[in-house]
């Protein structure tokens, strides 16, 4: 079963999706945080075959909930929505805009570049490490 991922932004939501194997994560790319949202999920749900959903969810350092959660849970509701029986996990996303940069910046990426890509790099490493974890607790 492959499992899709989202980064929440304000403005554009990084998506990621696994293998088949749910071993390795890989970027799709991002949708805009807009008005069409709805049907940008369900082109995404369409195009891709998944049957888990994994979201973002930032936290400050210390562990306490970013006051940013707003938009994560206004997210969550639209997936609901379009994919009622689809279960939902939160996961922690502390650091993966961060470290998403810090590889593109090793990579010497303009600064444009990386504008684009940053959000569905967070994803990726936001949904490989869910990979990483649900893979040592079965072990």
């Amino acid at each position: 079963m492959r499992i899709i991922c989202f980064d929440p932004g304000t403005v554009r939501i990084g998506v990621s999706i696994s293998d088949e194997t749910e071993y390795l994560a890989r970027p799709i790319g991002n949708i805009k945080n807009n008005e069409r949202l709805d049907r940008q999920l369900k082109e995404l749900g369409e195009k891709n075959d998944f049957g888990k959903i994994i979201v973002g969810e930032p936290f400050n350092m210390d562990g306490t909930r970013n006051p940013k959660n707003t938009f994560v849970g206004q997210l969550v509701e639209r997936l609901k929505i379009v994919f009622p029986d689809m279960e939902i996990i939160m996961w922690d996303e502390r650091l993966s805009s961060w470290e998403a940069n810090n590889l593109m910046l090793e990579a010497d990426l303009s600064r444009k570049k990386r504008k684009k890509k940053v959000d569905a790099l967070a994803a990726v490493l936001i949904l490989q490490n869910y990979l990483d974890r649900a893979r040592e607790r079965k072990k």
